[in-house]
């Protein structure tokens, strides 16, 4: 999922105050000797580093708060428990949360890392915390992040070439200014306003299991939607879709809308209780497996068929598709209905066409003689 093609996030820990590296196998964040400083870390303005190579996983983490997570190369680590993620010191009002710096979440390439609230933390003293974090994710990374109404006021600034799974969990938005944003295993995110920037990608990671309601989702231009996904459902519950970019249509089977599942044997975007806006260069890209080309030679494509593949309530503007034309047909969509067909000539069609085309240069002949 993350793109092999873009270059690994080096790792080296800030040269910061408060920075405290994991060293122990004692899975206990509150054990002290697991860290080099042979205390534990809790507190506002807290860095913690993970170094490169290191697996660690579950560490149990009871109420302990951090300001700034690090992981480096190579990497699994998971967190489970109730951690808290605090704003940086407001320079202003020492003590308070800062609402203009982010936490942080930095991952180095080649890592996993998961980061598992298993319990709705408490509410902070001082309001919504933190207002502001920023996750950068590696190449060949992946970073899940299970909230479970932690980040709930929060702006979520997505950066990196690898995943960010948001799952089971809400934010205010999520900005996906690089790389991959999805959702796992089922889970379900409330986020307000969800934009993906020009080579960002939004998309499902299997069938049926990419759920984010109430959103606003605004792809721009060059942004993707179910871009390099498999086959599925993105469900888009109550949403509302500004689509400038691709939307990307993958067939899993030769099924169609006669024996076939949208979401199951090909990619559908179902925006129930919703709507959905086509922006003047937004685009349907047609993926085909080997198998499954058009071009391919299989007899599934010697008659026209349909697909639906957006769902809405409403539709608005025109979504125009990506190289339409194949061999023996060609592709169309209809804006109005979210409706995808591709459509082969009658056999009368294709005799009238020979015909005109031997009448044509018949008469072309005959005019040069």
């Amino acid at each position: 999922m993350a793109s092999a093609s873009a270059c690994v996030l080096l790792f080296a820990p800030l040269a910061v105050a408060n920075a405290q590296q994991w060293i122990g196998v004692n899975p206990s964040w509150s054990t002290a000797s697991n860290w080099d400083t042979n205390t534990v870390p809790d507190g506002r303005d807290v860095t913690v580093v993970f170094a490169d190579n290191t697996v660690a996983a579950p560490i149990q983490n009871i109420g302990q708060s951090f300001t700034h997570l690090q992981v480096g190369n190579n990497a699994a680590v998971h967190i489970v428990g109730t951690p808290d993620v605090l704003a940086p010191d407001d320079p202003s009002n020492p003590g308070f949360p800062s609402p203009f710096d982010p936490a942080t979440i930095t991952v180095g390439g080649g890592s996993s890392v998961l980061l598992e609230f298993a319990t709705t933390p408490p509410p902070g003293p001082f309001g919504p915390d933190p207002a502001l974090l920023s996750v950068s994710v590696g190449a060949n990374s992946s970073f899940e992040l299970i909230s479970r109404g932690k980040f709930e006021q929060s702006q979520i600034t997505k950066t990196g070439s690898g995943d960010f799974a948001f799952s089971i969990g809400g934010a205010a938005s999520i900005a996906v200014e690089e790389g991959t944003l999805y959702t796992s295993g089922g889970g379900s995110a409330t986020v307000g306003v969800i934009t993906v920037s020009a080579g960002a990608s939004l998309q499902g990671s299997g069938v049926r299991d990419a759920f984010f309601i109430g959103t606003s989702i605004q792809i721009a231009e060059d942004g993707n939607l179910l871009s390099q996904g498999s086959v599925n459902d993105f469900v888009a519950e109550s949403a509302g879709v500004s689509l400038e970019g691709k939307f990307n249509f993958r067939l899993g089977t030769l099924k169609d809308d006669s024996d076939g599942n949208a979401g199951i044997d090909w990619s559908r975007l179902n925006v129930t209780d919703g709507f959905v806006s086509f922006g003047a260069n937004s685009l349907l890209t047609l993926n085909f497996s080997l198998a499954n080309d058009p071009d391919g030679g299989n007899s599934f494509w010697d008659s026209s068929h349909t697909w639906q593949v957006i769902n809405a309530d409403a539709y608005g503007g025109t979504l125009a598709v990506e190289t339409p034309a194949y061999s023996s047909g060609t592709f169309s969509f209809d804006s109005g209905i979210g409706q995808l067909s591709y459509t082969v000539p009658e056999p009368g069609s294709l005799a009238l066409l020979g015909l005109g085309s031997l009448l044509f240069l018949r008469r072309r002949r005959v005019t040069q003689a």
